[in-house]
């Protein structure tokens, strides 16, 4: 089961926010991305060890992100259930990989 963590950086602009997106992609991890500032991220097992404090660490060292502005939080648990108002594009993400 892929290790599931939600990450939210406060008051970059979109340059950066596109360059934690960049880096994202590049990675090979999954994400969501379809609200400002706030990213889904899915880590495989195959991915090693990733953790919120090494998500973090990591994503810190993306230029233009400030320390202390940025919050990680792993949320694994058994259950799959979210809600809200979003592009019905955007769920279709959900179901394959936020599981």
């Amino acid at each position: 089961m892929s290790r599931r963590f939600v990450v939210a950086i406060q008051g970059i602009p979109a340059p950066v926010a596109n360059a934690v997106t960049k880096q994202l992609q590049a990675s090979g991890l999954g994400f969501w991305h379809w609200m400002e500032n706030v990213w889904l991220v899915t880590a495989a097992p195959s991915k090693g060890e990733v953790t919120a404090k090494s998500l973090s660490d990591w994503l810190a060292k993306t230029p233009g992100v400030p320390q202390g502005r940025m919050l990680v939080i792993r949320a694994d648990s058994d259950s799959t259930e979210h809600w809200g108002i979003q592009d019905l594009k955007s769920w279709n993400w959900f179901t394959s990989e936020w599981k």
